[in-house]
C-alpha cells in the first residue's frame, strides 16, 4: 500500500490538460495501470457469473413509449401561429403547421420556408 502512495507522490499532471474544477473530485484524472486491470477483471467476472444479461441490458436502453397526452403537450408547446394562404386565396390562421401540412398532404419543410404547391405561409410573431 505504501508503494501506491509513493507512486502518487511522483506522478505529475498537467493542470491545463484537465478541468481544474473537476480535478478536486478526481474526475478527469487517468487511472493507474493496475487500477485499470482490477476494474477490467471485475467487469469480466460479472459477465462470466451471469450477473449481466446482454438482452436485458439492450432492452433497458430502448426507452419507453411516450403517451399520447405527452405528445399533445409537446406539440402544443412547440407549435407556432401561422398565416396560411391557400392557392384559391383563402387566408387561415393556424397554430400547428406540421399537423396542417399532414392533413392537407403538404410538405412542412417547404411550406415553412414560405411557399409550397401554391400555398403560402407566414409565421406570426
Amino acid at each position: 500500500m505504501e508503494d501506491i502512495f509513493e507512486s502518487l507522490k511522483t506522478m505529475t499532471f498537467d493542470i491545463n490538460e484537465h478541468n481544474p474544477s473537476l480535478r478536486k473530485h478526481g474526475i478527469g484524472l487517468p487511472h493507474m495501470e493496475d487500477t485499470k486491470k482490477v476494474l477490467s477483471d471485475i467487469q469480466k467476472q460479472r459477465w462470466k457469473d451471469g450477473k449481466y444479461d446482454a438482452e436485458k441490458l439492450r432492452l433497458s436502453r430502448i426507452g419507453f413509449k411516450q403517451p399520447d397526452s405527452q405528445k399533445q403537450k409537446v406539440a402544443k408547446f412547440f407549435s407556432k401561429k401561422w398565416l396560411v394562404t391557400s392557392p384559391e386565396g383563402q387566408i387561415q390562421e393556424i397554430e400547428n403547421l406540421t399537423k396542417f401540412c399532414r392533413e392537407n398532404n403538404l410538405d412542412q419543410g417547404n411550406l415553412s420556408r414560405g411557399y409550397h404547391k401554391g400555398w403560402k405561409a407566414e409565421k406570426i410573431s
